[in-house]
C-alpha cells in the first residue's frame, strides 16, 4: 500500500497532471483559493468551453489496479455540470476506459459509471443534495473482489458528503460489482461540462489502500480565534500553547471530542466564548492534568 496526496500548493503545479481525452474542451489551471476554506492556498480549477468527456490523470500515483481515492471539490456554475473522479483510466478520445464516480448538479445524483471502448454506461446511482460553491467530498474505491468463482469481479464503492455540515458517513452510499475493466490504469479527476475547483486529492494503492482525510493544522487561525474570543486579557490560569494543542478540522479514529475541553469551558470566565460547536483534540498532545478547569496550561477554542 502506498499513499499519495496533494493540496495543489506544491511548486510543480500542473506538472504532475496529464490531460486525457478531448483535451481542447476544458482548461485546467492552478488558482488562488478565494474562500478561505481550502486546505492550501491554491486549487485545481477545471473550466469547460464545450461539453465532452475530459479528465486529468495524476502522474504521481502511477498506474494501479486496486486503489481508493478521496477528493474535495466544489461546483461553480449551474450548467449541466458533471464532476468526476476516475480509476483504472486508459484509452484515447474514441476508446476511453475507466470506472468513475459522476456527481451531477442539475440532477442532484451520484453515479458509479464505466467507460468501455469509448461507450459510457451507468452501473448504479443514488440521489444527493448540494448547492453551488459548497465544498463537497467524494470517496471512491475500485478493488478486485477476491471472488473465487473466476468471474473476475471488481468491487466498486462510493460515498459523498458535504464538508460544511456533515462528517464522513460510516457506510458507503453505493456498493456494487462489475467485471468490465480488469487492467490497471491511472487515477484522477474529470468532468463533462461546467466549472469546478478541487483543493485536495489523495489516492492509496493496493487492496488495503484507504486514504485518510487531511488534518488541517493552521496555527495562525488558532491565534485569530483566540484574539476574537478573548477580547480582554485572558484570566491568568488560561493559556493557548501551540506546543501541546492542535485544533483539527478532520481526523481519524485516534482523534476524539473529549470531555476535558468541555469541562474547561465550564469555568466562570466571562471573556471566554465558544465560537464554533465541535472541538477535536489529539489526546496524546495534551498532558493529563491539562483537562481540569484552572489547571493552568491550556485553553482550546475553535
Amino acid at each position: 500500500m502506498t499513499d499519495y496526496s496533494t493540496d495543489f500548493t506544491e511548486s510543480s503545479g500542473l506538472d504532475s497532471w496529464t490531460e486525457q481525452w478531448h483535451t481542447g474542451v476544458a482548461a485546467p489551471s492552478i488558482v488562488a483559493d478565494t474562500t478561505g476554506e481550502s486546505y492550501g492556498d491554491e486549487c485545481l480549477k477545471i473550466q469547460h468551453s464545450s461539453s465532452q468527456q475530459y479528465s486529468l490523470s495524476w502522474d504521481d500515483a502511477g498506474s494501479n489496479e486496486d486503489a481508493q481515492l478521496i477528493a474535495r471539490f466544489r461546483v461553480l456554475n449551474d450548467t449541466y455540470s458533471s464532476f468526476r473522479v476516475l480509476l483504472r483510466g486508459s484509452g484515447n478520445d474514441t476508446s476511453e476506459e475507466a470506472y468513475h464516480v459522476d456527481i451531477r448538479y442539475k440532477d442532484q445524483v451520484m453515479r458509479i459509471s464505466k467507460f468501455v471502448a469509448g461507450s459510457e454506461s451507468t452501473i448504479d446511482s443514488v440521489n444527493v443534495e448540494f448547492d453551488l460553491n459548497e465544498w463537497l467530498w467524494v470517496r471512491f474505491s475500485v478493488k478486485d473482489s477476491g471472488d473465487s468463482s473466476g468471474a473476475g469481479l471488481t468491487d466498486l464503492k462510493a460515498k459523498f458528503w458535504n464538508d460544511q455540515n456533515e462528517e464522513e458517513p460510516a457506510s458507503w452510499d453505493i456498493e456494487t460489482t462489475d467485471s468490465s475493466i480488469a487492467s490497471a490504469g491511472w487515477g484522477g479527476v474529470g468532468s463533462w461540462d461546467g466549472n469546478f475547483e478541487v483543493d485536495y486529492f489523495a489516492l492509496s494503492t493496493g487492496a488495503a489502500g484507504s486514504p485518510s482525510l487531511p488534518i488541517k493544522e493552521n496555527y495562525a487561525r488558532l491565534i485569530d480565534v483566540y484574539s476574537e474570543a478573548l477580547r480582554t486579557p485572558a484570566p491568568p490560569n488560561i493559556q493557548i500553547t501551540q506546543a501541546n494543542i492542535e485544533v483539527l478540522r478532520y481526523g481519524d479514529s485516534n482523534i476524539q471530542v473529549t470531555q476535558m475541553a468541555v469541562e474547561t469551558l465550564r469555568g466562570p470566565y466571562p471573556n471566554v466564548q465558544v465560537t464554533q460547536v465541535g472541538v477535536e483534540v489529539l489526546r496524546q498532545y495534551i498532558e493529563p492534568e491539562a483537562g481540569r478547569a484552572g489547571a493552568g496550561n491550556f485553553f482550546l477554542l475553535f
